[in-house]
């Protein structure tokens, strides 16, 4: 980054976030959708689940859509111009503090999709290997 940026700039940036995690929840209807071809709706069980994973799809719909239009209104930001700041409010102690807790959750967020990646990828190899 060698040119200077406004904040709206950085935030905009930041928009790929939403817009991947849109795209990880509707690959997750997709699953929802998918398992639901499966269950033997003979069973009260499977109907059970059924109607579960129907409410779950239909809440990570909500998700894809609020998460792709926060995308949207992010990537709006970009062409907002340069804003002055308080310095002293910038590196006030509070300030840091709301940094280093997001810088947390990103940390923890990396962590469980590192986990969950592994987890999925071997389901994945060992569903391949079964055929």
């Amino acid at each position: 980054m060698d040119e200077p940026q406004t904040s709206a700039e950085g935030f905009a940036q930041r928009a790929d976030l939403p817009a991947r995690l849109s795209g990880l929840m509707a690959a997750m209807v997709e699953v929802l959708e998918m398992h639901q071809q499966a269950l033997d709706l003979t069973d009260e069980n499977a109907r059970m689940e059924q109607a579960a994973y129907q409410q779950l799809a239909d809440d990570y719909r909500r998700l894809t859509s609020a998460l792709r239009t926060t995308a949207d209104h992010m990537l709006g930001c970009r062409d907002l111009p340069m804003a002055r700041h308080y310095a002293p409010d910038m590196i006030a102690p509070d300030n840091r503090r709301v940094l280093a807790n997001f810088v947390e959750r990103e940390r923890v967020l990396a962590a469980f999709l590192k986990m969950w990646f592994e987890e999925d990828q071997a389901l994945l190899a060992a569903a391949t290997h079964s055929h």
